[in-house]
């Protein structure tokens, strides 16, 4: 009773503890993963809409290789990350612990890639880790409406963060803030705010403080966070400026079991995230001429409306109570989620956090996995979803994931090479989407794309086989097959039915790397009357040479096959591009 008493005080007063923490020197491995991940090329183009709300991937069981295992961009589905450009996997001559990293290209369709990080070692025990980043694209786009015409489109993304460490004795503290900020304009036939025209502004910001142990020879460790995140949407139709304030905490505290050391090493804790939301949005006032009353689209989930979306507060606590065993061969975790939510969208949810894989010969591994959890539809993640879609019609409720299961069996049978077959369930309750709605008015036909909530489930069949040589060639693929229900078909026609990826890494000398990456993306049918949206099918090449010290050109090319889709409704893909430039590392 003791030792569970102490763990949940020291969720509590985890962020009290610094004040008695003794200095020591930090660790760099972590600072060295860093740099070395923002040396990837990558190609500004808005990320693939087909893995929105897909299903995330099943924690991979470690399974000891015979030869290092290395990403392949075509894994399972790993859901949505912070960023809404898609990177391309590539080496650029191998990792590297320098500080400073630039980098600087230009393309085709006005594409832009800014880049620009570096380390400060401020003492053994500080550091701080700056980035900041531009990339973009301006150019004219296939209007998939107007058919052999064009629209001049553009969009920008500027992201900067400080990240500062400072290693205490058995403590870590960091102080971090970003800021973030998005402008691009919306289809000529969009409706529009005023002067502003179909441009569009997003803004974002964002202060941490946390602190966790770093010593788990403590009979209770943890980790802990306070988070202020601000963002703001301006020149939305229906608001000149939609304003959004998160405060966040979160924590998860765990010791060790006493007791009988023949059944392996046992762990009890429980994790926690709060999340407090506050919405504001100024009305339309006289700046929209629009009459929208006669917007209706059943097919959609659409009803017709008259007034602008009432904003609502709301408060998530999320607990995740659980216990883990681990002994030989075997691995075992016991938990559940326990959600709760007050305000908009109140709510009681409960789903499974369990876990159990058994290891065979070191080299294969069997697992049983069921999952579950709340996704925070904010703004941050409306502008993931689909930058394009305004919150006319409603406010989107948070999503829910009732369960996540999945059964598989991965392994390396030979130096290099590693496999993986997996089948898996998951259910969603208020699955986010988005559709395209049309409209009439003064005989004029406009369209915008709106947010909105279903039910959905699917099955998938995952296979991948990825094989290394020596680290001189490199190659993968994948393949995943889904069957997806919905309550409201239209959820489906950005869903994926077939994906297929497969990755090409070849280093022939020490300086040159060069890659491939292809694509195929097939999208699910939602109803008979509607024509299933164009597949995904892109090719794409890559390379980089270091001319000489820390300094390298890449170029790529992109979708060479010419291929029209779009990533996401009613905004079409770039065709056939370029981009190129050259990074230093310092």
């Amino acid at each position: 009773m003791r030792k569970i008493y102490s763990l949940y005080m020291a969720l509590g007063m985890g962020a009290l503890s610094c004040t008695s923490a003794q200095a020591q020197t930090q660790r760099n491995d972590s600072v060295v993963n860093r740099v070395v991940v923002i040396e990837n090329e990558y190609t500004p183009e808005i990320m693939d809409a087909s893995k929105v709300n897909t299903l995330p991937a099943i924690e991979a069981p470690v399974v000891k290789q015979q030869a290092a295992e290395y990403a392949v961009s075509a894994t399972p589905y790993q859901g949505l990350t912070n960023e809404t450009i898609q990177p391309i996997a590539i080496n650029v001559e191998g990792p590297k612990t320098t500080n400073g990293y630039v980098r600087a290209g230009y393309g085709s369709y006005g594409n832009l890639d800014l880049l620009g990080n570096y380390l400060f070692n401020i003492s053994p025990k500080d550091k701080l880790d700056a980035f900041v980043s531009l990339d973009g694209m301006n150019g004219k786009l296939n209007d998939v409406f107007v058919p052999d015409t064009k629209w001049k489109a553009h969009y920008y993304r500027t992201r900067a963060a400080l990240d500062y460490r400072h290693q205490f004795n058995k403590m870590e503290l960091q102080a971090a803030g970003k800021f973030g900020l998005t402008n691009f304009n919306t289809l000529p036939t969009s409706p529009n705010w005023g002067d502003y025209g179909d441009n569009q502004k997003f803004t974002s910001g964002s202060g941490l403080v946390g602190l966790k142990s770093t010593d788990n020879t403590l009979p209770v460790n943890f980790t802990s966070s306070a988070e202020v995140l601000i963002n703001r949407r301006k020149h939305e139709v229906g608001y000149n400026e939609s304003r959004e304030g998160v405060f966040r905490l979160k924590g998860d505290v765990s010791s060790p079991i006493e007791g009988e050391r023949e059944l392996g090493y046992q762990l009890i804790g429980i994790g926690l995230e709060l999340n407090s939301v506050n919405n504001h949005a100024e009305s339309p006032g006289n700046g929209l001429i629009y009459d929208y009353s006669n917007v209706g689209e059943p097919s959609t989930g659409i009803e017709p409306f008259d007034s602008w979306v009432n904003f609502q507060n709301y408060t998530t606590v999320d607990l995740n109570p659980y216990y883990t065993l681990s002994g030989g061969n075997w691995r075992l975790r016991a938990g559940a989620n326990v959600d709760l939510a007050f305000g908009f969208g109140k709510s009681f949810n409960i789903s499974p956090d369990v876990l159990a894989q058994y290891t065979i010969a070191n080299n294969y591994v069997g697992y049983i996995k069921a999952t579950g959890g709340r996704t925070l539809n904010d703004f941050a993640r409306l502008e993931q979803v689909n930058p394009y879609a305004m919150m006319i019609t409603n406010q989107p409720y948070n999503t829910y994931e009732q369960i996540n299961a999945g059964i598989g069996f991965k392994g390396s049978p030979v130096e290099g090479l590693w496999f993986h077959v997996g089948v898996a369930y998951q259910q969603l309750k208020d699955d986010l989407y988005t559709v395209m709605v049309p409209y009439t008015y003064l005989d004029n036909t406009y369209r915008y794309s709106t947010f909105l909530n279903t039910k959905t489930d699917n099955t998938s069949f995952t296979g991948e086989v990825k094989y290394n040589y020596k680290n001189v060639v490199k190659t993968g693929i994948s393949a995943t097959y889904y069957d997806w229900s919905a309550d409201n078909t239209a959820a489906l026609a950005f869903k994926p039915e077939l994906e297929i990826n497969w990755m090409l890494d070849i280093n022939p000398i020490e300086k040159l790397n060069i890659g491939a990456s292809y694509n195929y993306t097939k999208r699910c049918k939602s109803s008979d009357e509607i024509e299933r949206t164009a597949a995904i099918n892109s090719l794409n090449l890559n390379v980089s040479y270091n001319v000489y010290g820390g300094v390298s050109v890449y170029a790529q090319a992109n979708n060479l096959l010419g291929s029209k889709y779009m990533w996401y409704d009613g905004y079409a893909a770039e065709r056939l591009n370029f981009l190129g430039g050259l990074s230093f590392r310092f």
